[in-house]
């Protein structure tokens, strides 16, 4: 790529400010590079201050801290790729080298390959039997996983075991309605009948619109695609998914359509989803942000990490017993034997009482049972917890008289 004088004196002068977050550098310029060599080391004059590992560490700043997440390298397909994959000895270079990239320590989780697209029945065998030897050369601890279209995925089912995931593009060329729900379930149970495993199956949505996506009035002017961050307008709710703009009709994937897109993932115990080229949405601050809607539907296992806490938690109430609690030791009140009246003794005039207060005519035996437990935690501490049974003894009514009676005739 040949660049003016103008941008050369500026990045002279100035540096490069290279891919991060929350910075934007010409899109063309940073396509057609591989590092970035400032000469200053005079020693050691290729020494570079940017490359693909530096890449890979911008990558991990917003994971400090954090753990759950995956960060693969996806391959792009090259010219005549089919011909490559074609010829055994070119197929067994190019599948070596992916693995020696991906093997060297633990920069990634794994690889991607992401060519577009075989057709014919020999041409996709011919790709499977490139997945088949990269998941042989690739680390058993690495993932493994290709990305085809929703509608050209003819890859024989033998190849499957081979991979870890299967991302599947859910946008163009010339999908209609890829922005309706009912489209994403049609698309999901397209994939699942060719026999594709469920928990492979990753599902993606788009963050632009494309040629198809605008209305077909306008077929004969039709404007490039477009980003949804850039159709964004203060009008937009989470139900929005279409505008106009400059007389057109874009339509898109809402906040609400990416949720529900995710969730219904979820539901399905598959993979999950996935989208292609950040920059086409909104930050994630932002309250119509697709990938946070994403990530709220998918409640992502991209956790904290916490080695050490400040501040401790409030104990819980009540007090947990931190010891099992011994067996209850039972202790039974002995009750004496009712004394007989004696023979001069007046028979008891019946107590008066209130309504509210009379006696059941039925005397009562008592009988307390004392359990006792001790728990060991700061000290003894004897909880005596009183049970009363009462037991109903049942006399005759006038009893004393009768006892009187039989008294006289002894």
């Amino acid at each position: 790529m040949a660049l003016n004088s103008s941008w050369i004196n500026d990045y002279m002068r100035n540096g490069m400010s290279f891919p991060d977050y929350n910075k934007w550098i010409p899109r063309l310029f940073m396509l057609n590079i591989d590092c970035d060599y400032k000469f200053d080391k005079k020693y050691d004059l290729g020494y570079n201050t940017y490359n693909w590992k530096e890449f890979h560490n911008t990558l991990l700043k917003p994971y400090t801290g954090r753990r759950g997440y995956k960060i693969m390298l996806s391959w792009q397909a090259h010219n005549d790729w089919l011909k490559t994959l074609a010829n055994v000895q070119l197929r067994e270079k190019l599948a070596t080298n992916v693995a020696s990239v991906i093997n060297e320590g633990d920069i990634w989780d794994g690889t991607d390959v992401d060519f577009e697209y075989p057709y014919s029945k020999a041409e996709w065998t011919v790709y499977g039997e490139f997945l088949k030897l990269l998941r042989q050369k690739v680390n058993s601890s690495k993932l493994v996983s290709f990305t085809p279209h929703a509608y050209i995925k003819d890859l024989p089912k033998e190849y499957m075991q081979y991979l870890d995931y299967v991302l599947f593009q859910c946008y163009g060329p010339n999908l209609i309605d890829v922005w309706k729900d009912d489209e994403y379930i049609k698309i999901y149970n397209n994939v699942l009948n060719s026999g594709y495993p469920r928990v492979k199956i990753v599902l993606s949505y788009s963050t632009t619109t494309s040629y198809a996506f605008i209305d077909k009035k306008h077929n004969n002017s039709m404007p490039d695609e477009e980003l949804f961050k850039n159709l964004w307008n203060e009008n937009f709710t989470r139900d929005t998914w279409t505008t106009n703009k400059e007389g057109y009709d874009y339509y898109f994937n809402s906040y609400n359509s990416v949720y529900f897109r995710a969730k219904y993932m979820r539901q399905q115990r598959s993979a999950g989803t996935m989208y292609w080229d950040t920059i086409s949405d909104l930050r994630t601050d932002h309250p119509l942000s697709l990938a946070k809607a994403q990530s709220f539907a998918l409640e992502g296992n991209v956790d904290l990490i916490v080695d050490k806490v400040e501040n401790a938690p409030p104990t819980p109430y009540p007090y947990p017993t931190p010891i099992p609690t011994p067996s209850p030791t039972i202790t039974e009140t002995p009750t004496s034997e009712p004394v007989p009246p004696s023979p001069n003794t007046p028979s008891p005039e019946p107590s008066r009482q209130t309504p509210s207060t009379k006696p059941n005519p039925d005397d009562q035996k008592k009988k307390t049972i004392i359990i006792a437990s001790a728990s060991a935690a700061g000290g003894l501490v004897v909880i005596i917890i009183v049970i009363v049974v009462v037991c109903l003894v049942r006399k005759k009514e006038k009893q004393s008289e009768i006892h009187d009676t039989m008294m006289t005739l002894v």
